[in-house]
């Protein structure tokens, strides 16, 4: 990184430095076990304009200026310490007597901003720092990919937890409070505490979202700020607050809980010695804590209820918070694609098919250990807006039938990024239609067939192309193959789509041909088939 140093005329006096005040941040008057920095980790706040991003700067420095501290700041805000000459003189015998490092960051270099800063710090450039103070502006943010922001914020907080040093985040801008609202409150159990200060309508609004998790001190609470244009000052407005409402945590206990719920007696599996058996969810929600990093393994059995599932897992996330492990463990082959996809959106981490071995889930379970949950936690199951197949037909139906089931199904589909399967049989007239419908077993709601023009069509909802040989094995109690002359597939949506439009124009064709059989001769019209009816297509190679 080029860093620049920026010295203050030294002709100034050396002025005694000031005795700290609180180990806080920069918002006088702020309670302080809200505002304290005496913890190690990483602290982020957001400002929403250069002014008040500049007032907190300052204010933390000096409410922290027996520490060793080190200021990181763009280029173009050189001039963060035209303050008070007071102020000024302060801050300059600090720095004097080293105990203040004033790094200043070439604009052009923001991009690379972070990985900069992590090669100094590996460097050990700021190992002499107690406190390290980095005001980041908002755009390095808002393209940055949920996954890199929370192993970005992992590995920071690993570092300084290691070193014993606190880092203050500072980002400012006009959507820093939108922006490190949504992205960073997710990952709460990432790092020590995030503050929003908003500006809105001529009122500043202080938000702390979380203060000292490590702590186990959580609030969630709002303040009136008022700010000082003529001293840069923010500072708390006393007597224009609403009451706040705070929620203090107390410790957590069972740090490395492993908790696994299934029915009793079911299975002999002979479990880790620290595991602990549960009997239903009860007694799951009276152990696991606010922000638990504890892990729970369910066991998804035959006769189990997926929409009482769904729920338990999502209560269990919002109440556990994203440092919780959710494990399900499939017995048997009962979960739909449909399924895992809203279980993993409510809350779930992993889901363990049937096929793995016990030796081989053991290691599973120890390999998701230290992990978090990353996805946004909705609110309640109706926000994933998940279909009831129960509603739909399966089995035989009518042309028109299965087109606008069909229909329905794959636009569901196609919103979920669920993909479905449409199957199109040349039938054998050695074969009587009659004897292959008898063939077909249909079990899952939403798959369904018809016959129409010399083709068996057979839609299978939530069926990929790799699962379609296995799924039409299971559906026929003959080989398939032997069945019909060819077969062609489609699995996309557009081509699902165009083959449900020929199937509608060649039905609505038939129609008008059996209607017009009571037609005198004369008035009958020639029907060209060859425009209704294309070509055969080549079937699709399955392995």
């Amino acid at each position: 990184m080029k860093l620049r140093l920026i010295r203050k005329n030294d002709a100034l006096n050396n002025a005694a430095i000031t005795e700290a005040t609180a180990s806080s941040i920069g918002v006088i008057d702020l309670d302080k076990k809200f505002s304290s920095l005496e913890k190690p980790g990483l602290f982020v706040l957001s400002a929403p304009s250069l002014l008040m991003a500049r007032s907190i700067i300052v204010e933390t420095i000096l409410n922290n200026i027996s520490n060793k501290t080190a200021l990181l700041s763009f280029e173009d805000r050189s001039d963060v310490f035209n303050i008070s000459p007071e102020k000024t003189t302060t801050l300059l015998a600090a720095y004097r007597e080293e105990k203040l490092s004033l790094n200043f960051i070439y604009v052009e270099e923001h991009k690379d901003f972070f990985n900069k800063i992590k090669h100094d710090i590996a460097g050990k450039k700021f190992a002499a720092y107690d406190l390290i103070i980095i005001d980041i502006y908002q755009d390095i943010f808002l393209s940055m990919p949920e996954m890199d922001l929370a192993f970005l914020l992992s590995s920071w907080q690993s570092w300084f937890l290691s070193q014993r040093k606190i880092c203050l985040w500072l980002v400012y801008g006009d959507q820093a409070s939108d922006v490190i609202n949504k992205k960073f409150s997710k990952f709460n159990n990432l790092f020590n505490g995030l503050t929003v200060i908003d500006y809105n309508k001529s009122e500043i609004r202080y938000d702390i979202v979380f203060w000292h998790l490590k702590a186990s001190v959580q609030a969630n609470i709002s303040l009136k700020l008022q700010f000082d244009d003529e001293n840069l000052q923010l500072s708390v407005d006393k007597y224009n607050n609403p009451s706040s409402q705070v929620t203090l945590m107390s410790p957590l206990t069972g740090q490395e809980t492993t908790l696994v719920l299934k029915p009793i007696n079911s299975f002999d599996e002979i479990f880790p010695r620290k595991w602990q058996v549960v009997s239903n969810f009860d007694e799951i929600d009276k152990i696991i804590s606010h922000d638990s990093v504890a892990t729970i393994i369910i066991y998804i059995t035959e006769n189990i209820e997926i929409s009482q599932i769904a729920h338990n897992i999502l209560e269990i996330r919002k109440k556990g918070g994203r440092q919780l492990k959710i494990i399900l463990r499939e017995m048997v082959q009962r979960l739909r694609n449909s399924d895992e996809k809203l279980l993993v959106n409510l809350g779930a981490n992993i889901i363990i098919p049937q096929a793995v071995d016990f030796l081989k889930f053991i290691s599973m379970v120890y390999a998701l250990q230290g992990s978090y949950f990353t996805r946004s936690i909705p609110d309640n199951i109706e926000e994933l807006e998940q279909i009831n197949l129960s509603n739909y037909e399966k089995g035989n139906l009518t042309v028109n039938d299965f087109i606008n089931q069909t229909k329905g199904l794959v636009d569901y589909a196609q919103k979920m990024e669920i993909n479905s399967s449409l199957l199109k049989f040349t039938l054998n007239e050695a074969v009587p239609i009659e004897e292959i419908l008898n063939l077909i077993n249909i079990k899952r709601n939403g798959d369904i067939y018809t016959h129409c023009n010399d083709h068996l069509y057979l839609f299978l909802y939530q069926c990929e192309m790799a699962a379609i040989n296995n799924a039409l094995n299971h559906l026929f109690s003959l080989p398939y193959e032997d069945l019909f002359l060819e077969q062609e597939f489609f699995t996309y949506t557009d081509e699902i789509r165009h083959e449900l439009k020929l199937m509608a124009n060649i039905t609505n064709t038939e129609n008008e041909i059996a209607n017009s059989e009571s037609i005198p001769k004369e008035n009958k019209k020639t029907v060209n088939l060859a425009s209704v009816i294309r070509n055969p297509a080549q079937p699709h190679n399955i392995q």
